[in-house]
């Protein structure tokens, strides 16, 4: 092993799906079939680049205990060549069906097809070739990420699209049958969505119909996202005529992709992919990987805004606790206690003088983080310049003017997850800190109270390569542990 893959190994994260080698990108497929969750992903087995992705597959019977599956998808067909590309899966009468978008290339020609695979145990899929061969007049080759869905009048699908402008929207499909796809229109008008829209999503929660997209641009003065690369959600207006202005699902630099399933209790769990599709490999490249998926995230819907929140089945991971109240902060801040590269804070904070509060996060000799809370603006800050190797930079999130704040946060030894004003403001980072920076303090500008601490080391997942038995043997001997 060399000296840089050597020193980039302490990055691997302990909590969240990382690809065994090569490069990560997109959550697909995302299903709770035969007792277990499934989480395919987009995968570059091959290098720390985007090249012909195949669709990695891990899954698990309470999301702490992982099983890492041969990959479901490859591209070995003349109709995927240069990659299975992301989509959805459903399972139809006891079958795992799985539609996703079969990239081609010829020179600088693209080709986009829109492909069905199936399989009876979640394991061994057998694809079913072309539904929808082409895109529909008006529109460009970049087309895909199909989601899927079924209703009492036959099946559904909304697909990223460009139109022949060079705009994105996205498009909504039907079928009675999986194949002789119409078109029923676009599901965002106007020409404010750069130009494409990726990993579309569609979904009912609490009587509300919620949309996720991913809009590319570039960043500036009429760019309406914090990031080129933004991550979104709309809900329908209440006379259904049509989605309202959209809103950041994540303010962070690296979460992108964001896809949702439902869970087993009729829950909506969302996973996203911590990277950006700007960056192609990270300094863990060095080790060999690169990217990982953001912890798995309930999905609620609160006062018009969606909101997010660690998925509580986590909590088994977590170690020894440490309680703090009623803490009267002035100046810097330190507790023996509190530092560490895999664990979670929650935590309260409060003024009396609207004074900014610093949030100093794995801190070492030659890094940091800050998260800032600025109570007379009403901004969230995250500084990831000094966080270590990679490139950082400053992103800043909107909160309702208070006097007090209630932040939780999960750190990996490469990731960090913020979780603000009840879930409802949400910021993810890739970190790339010197070994050793496990410090943690806070800072305050004036007078800051901290009004609760909760403070957690987190254990690592289990994650192990798949047996060779069946998943639905798996599953049903395995009944009696399911999360």
């Amino acid at each position: 092993m060399s000296k840089e893959a050597i020193a980039a190994a302490h990055w691997r994260p302990a909590f969240h799906l990382s690809p065994p080698q090569g490069l990560m990108n997109d959550p697909n497929g995302l299903i709770y079939f035969a007792g277990r969750y499934h989480v395919f992903f987009q995968w570059n087995p091959h290098a720390c680049a985007h090249g012909a992705k195949s669709w990695g597959h891990a899954s698990s019977l309470n999301l702490v205990d992982w099983t890492l599956h041969p990959p479901a998808l490859e591209p070995d067909d003349w109709y995927d060549s240069h990659g299975c590309y992301s989509g959805s899966a459903l399972e139809i009468d006891g079958r795992l069906w799985l539609i996703y978008t079969g990239n081609v290339r010829d020179g600088q020609e693209r080709k986009s097809y829109q492909c069905l695979a199936v399989s009876d145990d979640g394991i061994h899929f057998t694809k079913q070739g072309l539904v929808l061969p082409h895109p529909p007049e008006g529109y460009t080759t970049h087309f895909r990420d199909p989601k899927l869905w079924q209703s009492e009048d036959g099946f559904h699908m909304v697909l990223g699209a460009q139109r022949s402008n060079g705009t994105g929207t996205v498009l909504h499909f039907y079928s009675q049958t999986l194949e002789n796809w119409t078109l029923r229109g676009e599901l965002l008008t106007g020409n404010q969505y750069g130009y494409m829209c990726e990993c579309p999503d569609l979904f009912t929660m609490q009587n509300q119909q919620i949309m996720l997209f991913c809009p590319q641009g570039q960043e500036g003065d009429n760019w309406l996202w914090p990031n080129a690369n933004a991550s979104c959600y709309c809900s329908m207006d209440q006379d259904k005529s049509g989605f309202a202005p959209p809103q950041t699902l994540d303010y962070g630099p690296d979460f992108y992709a964001g896809q949702t399933m439902q869970g087993p209790n009729g829950e909506r769990m969302m996973w996203g992919w911590m990277g950006r599709p700007e960056q192609s490999d990270t300094p863990s490249a060095a080790a060999g990987w690169t990217h990982c998926l953001s912890v798995p995230r309930v999905l609620d819907w609160q006062d018009g805004q969606l909101s997010q929140q660690p998925h509580p089945a986590l909590q088994a991971l977590r170690g020894n606790s440490l309680q703090l109240t009623g803490q009267a902060i002035h100046g810097e801040w330190q507790h023996p206690g509190l530092h560490g590269d895999c664990c979670e804070l929650d935590i309260t904070l409060s003024t009396t003088d609207n004074s900014a509060c610093h949030i100093m996060l794995r801190q070492g000799r030659h890094c940091h983080t800050r998260l800032s809370w600025f109570p007379a603006e009403g901004v969230l800050e995250l500084d990831t310049r000094l966080s270590g190797a990679g490139d950082g930079r400053i992103s800043r999130a909107p909160l309702p003017s208070s006097t007090q704040m209630r932040l939780h946060l999960l750190l990996d030894r490469s990731t960090l997850e913020i979780f603000a004003n009840d879930g409802k403001v949400v910021l993810s980072a890739c970190l790339f800190p010197d070994g050793g920076a496990n410090g943690i303090s806070l800072l305050t500008e004036g007078s800051t109270c901290i009004e609760q601490l909760s403070f957690w080391p987190i254990k690592a997942m289990n994650v192990q390569e798949a047996p060779a038995a069946s998943l639905l043997a798996m599953g049903d001997a395995s009944a009696d542990t399911q999360a």
